[in-house]
């Protein structure tokens, strides 16, 4: 048999011209089937079994007893075949599952040592890049074109904890890494909503005080749906609501008013009639609109006069318009 072996895993090489090189390979065969995808039966097991099966595996703990068992240091791996026990060479980055625990153990060069161990060193790192760089600022840094947050079971929050009152907790919102929108707990305890266009000067739009959440506003709110829109005269005049809910028009004719387009049940409108430079001019009200006195009153006539009209959709189908004439405003 050849002397030489593999450097690694120590497996004997066959000699040109050797005699009975079935046994040498045979050998080698032997140790890869330890060797290879290992499992053993046990790494606590000190006794050496009396009725092993072939194929059989062990670690061994410290002090092992039997006729092959001992004296072997703790953490030898045991093979048993054909009656024999044989003593695998076992090299640093060994993995083997234990099956009696149900565990992975790997060989560290001195020890076996549950594979579930490096998970620990996970724990406290510096810091952490997943697609990315992290450096002394961001610790965790993460290139992805998305990144999920599941529960395990019922629900789930991100929390963002900030060490006093001064100082910040918020979400940072860039473009080219220049900040345009914050929101969260910047430079106090109430919640702030702002907004910049360079990444340096920002504008408040939302503050909520933390003990009575009184919201405020930098600036008030503008509502749009009130803004008046002019419309243009004409003997027959549909006011579209979905354009306004304020409406402003100078008759310089009789007109009639039909029911607004795009009606919505108990949205509110309004209508500023105003007189041309002439006056005189009148309106017939579609039968949409009901009046407090079931009777459609008649407009102030006077040049340049105007009255308003004030007008509730009661019922968006068919329509019904609840409304009411202000004159002379």
């Amino acid at each position: 048999m050849s002397d030489d072996a593999t450097p690694r895993l120590s497996l004997p090489y066959l000699a040109a011209g050797q005699a009975q090189k079935h046994v040498t390979l045979n050998e080698s065969l032997a140790l890869l089937d330890g060797l290879v995808q290992t499992a053993v039966e046990s790494r606590a097991t000190a006794a050496q079994p009396g009725s092993p099966t072939d194929g059989d595996l062990y670690i061994l703990p410290a002090s092992p007893t039997g006729a092959d068992w001992s004296g072997k240091s703790a953490g030898t791996v045991m093979r048993y075949e054909a009656g024999a026990w044989a003593e695998l060479p076992v090299s640093e980055g060994c993995i083997a599952w234990v099956k009696d625990e149900d565990v992975a153990v790997f060989f560290d060069g001195s020890a076996w040592v549950d594979l579930a161990s490096l998970i620990d060193a996970l724990q406290n790192l510096s810091m952490l890049g997943v697609n990315a760089t992290a450096d002394a600022t961001n610790k965790l840094s993460v290139s992805s074109s998305a990144v999920l947050l599941n529960h395990v079971g019922a629900g789930a929050q991100l929390k963002v904890n900030k060490n006093a009152s001064g100082d910040t907790a918020s979400h940072l919102f860039q473009t080219g890494f220049s900040g345009r929108a914050e929101f969260g707990l910047t430079g106090s305890d109430d919640f702030t909503v702002k907004v910049s266009a360079n990444g340096s000067s920002w504008n408040t739009a939302l503050t909520i005080d933390r003990s009575s959440g009184r919201m405020t506003f930098a600036k008030a709110p503008t509502v749009t749906e009130n803004a008046p829109s002019t419309l243009t005269y004409a003997s027959s005049l549909t006011p579209n609501l979905s354009n306004s809910r304020a409406f402003l028009v100078t008759l310089t004719g009789a007109m009639t008013l039909n029911a607004p387009s795009n009606p919505v049940a108990g949205a509110g409108f309004w209508i500023r009639l105003t007189q041309d430079g002439t006056g005189g001019r009148t309106i017939t009200f579609n039968s949409a609109y009901k009046f407090p006195s079931g009777v459609a009153p008649a407009l102030t006539t006077t040049a340049g006069a105007s009255d308003m009209l004030y007008c509730v959709v009661v019922d968006a189908a068919t329509p019904v318009i609840d409304a009411a004439l202000r004159k002379g405003v």
